[in-house]
């Protein structure tokens, strides 16, 4: 069986799994409010483990899905700076894991300051890669079946970072989840459309 094809499939379970986690935190109550808190949050009290699953998942989806697109998209290959941040996006998931939230209100400390930085830095490397791979993967034939809805999630992307970066600023922290979850549907979304077609083409 081809080895890329099995990468991708683990990376789609991956995907798949850790959007059953984040929906199973939004499900829990946890006192966490959806548009006000910031999904870092769950990091703090009963639900820490269950954020650092989902972090988890996250990278393993992320290391698969790698995998996935340097062994099997060889002509032409998948562009080297995409693989750099695809790497760099998972050493700062594991510092985002371990490193918990200052919850709103609270005093901060050198922990919290490690997780904002490391938070800032996985939101920019998400955006990054999707904005480089979305065109690379438009302009191949064999992927025209999906090249619109990764081009619609791109777009919806776009606004929700410049909103989650504006709702940064105090006055407007009470609506700073509504935008960081608008941010992760999508591109959780787009991940997992591209591990799952990559495997469906693969197969």
């Amino acid at each position: 069986m081809n080895i890329a094809f099995i990468f991708a499939l683990l990376g789609f379970l991956a995907y798949i799994s850790e959007g059953g986690v984040l929906l199973w935190l939004h499900i829990k109550p946890t006192g966490y409010h959806p548009i006000r808190n910031a999904v870092s949050d769950y990091g703090v009290g009963p639900t820490h483990r269950l954020l650092r699953i989902y972090l988890w998942l996250c990278n393993l989806g992320a290391v698969f899905l790698t995998i996935a697109l340097i062994v099997g998209l060889r002509v032409p290959p998948i562009p080297q700076r995409s693989i750099v941040f695809l790497f760099l996006l998972v050493g700062v998931r594991i510092c985002l894991s371990l490193f918990p939230t200052d919850l709103e209100g609270k005093p901060m400390t050198r922990t919290g300051i490690l997780h904002y930085i490391f938070a800032v830095l996985t939101i920019g490397f998400v955006y990054t890669i999707m904005a480089q791979l979305t065109p690379f993967f438009q302009a191949r034939p064999d992927w025209q079946a999906i090249n619109r809805i990764l081009g619609v999630l791109l777009t919806i992307t776009t606004p929700a970072l410049i909103a989650i970066v504006i709702t940064m600023w105090k006055p407007l922290r009470s609506i700073f989840g509504l935008f960081e979850r608008i941010f992760i549907v999508s591109t959780t979304l787009w991940f997992l459309i591209v591990s799952a077609f990559l495997a469906i083409s693969l197969y």
